[in-house]
């Protein structure tokens, strides 16, 4: 469940329990902390580089940044 490519950025949710990662290769995967399991799966959500990620206040969405541009906000179903 973890990463091809090297992880280039984290972020953890305001509730801890959360952690949403960032890729080189442009996808970003979000982490349930108290289990290590993956609860989400973002393939290709840009074409470079990852270089930031942040959790919405809520925590139903993370924002996505490359190193080109910014990209819209990605949600998360949460169980």
């Amino acid at each position: 469940m973890m990463h091809d490519d090297a992880v280039l950025c984290v972020a953890f949710s305001r509730d801890s329990e959360l952690l949403a990662t960032g890729a080189r290769d442009g996808r970003v995967k979000v982490w349930q902390l108290a289990t290590g399991a993956c609860v989400r799966r973002f393939h290709g959500a840009h074409a470079e580089a990852v270089s930031a990620v942040c959790f919405a206040r809520d925590g139903s969405q993370v924002r996505v940044r490359s190193l080109a541009r910014l990209w819209n906000s990605l949600g998360i179903a949460r169980d």
